[in-house]
């Protein structure tokens, strides 16, 4: 059977999107399936040779994607435009975004079913291949939906799309998450072969709650708990914050994270190193950088090879994840996931998946005072008590390595696909 591995947040070598792919297709492969993975524009040509991936998608979680607009045909381009020129004069924050939502969201649902034509022109699709979308949003089931139903009957594909990310529960309008979400699961009624799956179960409940149908559950596919998990090392301890420069994850707090513990850095307790391979350019982060590069922390953002995110993972001891506990109540972190099966320690808000996770099998703390010096103290903490930690995170790692792999994927998969398309 041939299976298309398809992401839109696919477009360079760091972090778990690439991991998930590469490590999805060579499980495939050894069950005799053919794979194709489909990846975002953004990809470079050196990348995509590497790993053997179709640029495709023009969007993938940044709203306003500078380099996909150029790439736009013009008439598109103009609206896109002038719609952030527009946006810019409403004086609230949070009316400008919902209206530059509602104005960006078509084009970008046009958008993806135009991606999705362009793949059938290239791999000409078969009722009997198997689409596998990871990381889709509300506006990417949109225009799935709307090419599927143009597809032939006789030769329309099953579709799985893993879902991670919640739905956002703003006002009622056309354009908002939730409304997308409600569209995208309406039109899926009407088309057989569509499957939505997601990788916590309460991700699962909160889709149900909003849609009112069955969503499937699967673990996260990652394989870097195959590695040997990290193991104590003497000398300061390396506090890592690595991901995505937004306020989601914490990355204003830095700061004065790490001002407060200068006095334990300066002594040489510990290390602190901040990578980021995607920065937002709001006021507010780009004042945390100036900031950051003015204390006594290893920064540096864009992406890294694969080798040097792995490496970076592999080298830390702590891993601070300062995040939104909002906006992890029903999702999960790759990157967390990764750290679990390398057996890094964690700290984390508590009221999210993450801190369940840690409760369960140790290994991390959680932090109830979500604030600067909390997380400064649970930095604390986790060097004064790192041994007795670090011992829990290697346990927790075994755990992990059992309950998420691609094999454990492939049999959840199974348990939803029809008996023609079993892996």
């Amino acid at each position: 059977m041939r299976v298309i591995l398809a992401d839109q947040a696919l477009a360079d070598e760091t972090g778990h999107y690439l991991n998930a792919a590469l490590a999805l297709r060579e499980a495939l492969v050894v069950r005799g399936h053919s794979v194709e993975i489909l990846g975002n524009v953004r990809a470079s040509a050196t990348f995509c040779l590497a790993h053997r991936i179709r640029p495709l998608f023009f969007f993938g979680f940044v709203p306003f994607d500078d380099r996909a607009v150029e790439l736009l045909p013009p008439k598109m381009t103009r609206r896109i435009r002038a719609a952030r020129r527009l946006t810019k004069a409403i004086p609230l924050r949070s009316w400008r975004h919902r209206t530059r939502a509602a104005l960006f969201s078509k084009p970008v649902v046009d958008r993806v079913a135009l991606d999705w034509a362009d793949a059938d022109m290239e791999l000409r699709f078969t009722a009997s291949d198997l689409v596998l979308i990871n990381s889709a949003d509300g506006r990417a089931a949109e225009g799935l939906l709307r090419w599927l139903v143009r597809i032939p009957v006789e030769r329309r594909p099953q579709v799985t799309s893993i879902l991670h990310y919640a739905p956002v529960m703003n006002a009622p309008s056309h354009a908002s998450s939730q409304e997308r979400w409600r569209r995208a699961f309406n039109g899926a009624r009407q088309i057989e072969g569509i499957h939505f799956l997601a990788d916590s179960p309460k991700l699962v409940e909160s889709f149900a709650q909003l849609c009112g149908s069955h969503v499937g559950l699967v673990p996260i596919p990652h394989v870097i708990s195959a590695e040997t998990p990290s193991v104590p090392r003497a000398g300061p301890r390396i506090v890592l914050f690595l991901g995505v420069g937004t306020r989601t994850k914490g990355f204003h707090l830095l700061p004065e994270i790490i001002e407060d513990l200068r006095p334990e850095i300066e002594q040489r307790r510990f290390r602190f190193i901040v990578q980021v391979n995607l920065l937002d350019t709001s006021p507010e982060m780009e004042r945390a950088v100036v900031a950051l590069n003015r204390l006594p922390a290893a920064l540096s953002d864009g992406p890294l090879t694969r080798e040097a995110y792995y490496d970076l993972l592999r080298a830390a001891d702590i891993l601070l994840q300062p995040h939104d506990p909002e906006y992890y109540a029903v999702q999960t972190s790759g990157i967390f996931a990764e750290a679990r099966g390398l057996g890094l320690v964690t700290i984390l808000p508590a009221r999210t998946l993450m801190a369940a996770e840690v409760a369960r099998t140790g290994g991390g703390i959680v932090v109830s005072n979500r604030t600067a010096l909390g997380y400064a103290n649970a930095v604390r903490d986790a060097t004064e008590h790192y041994d007795q930690l670090a011992f829990e995170a290697r346990e927790a790692a075994r755990q992990w390595a059992r309950e998420h792999s691609p094999e454990t994927f492939i049999g959840a998969l199974n348990g939803v696909l029809p008996a023609t398309h079993q892996l």
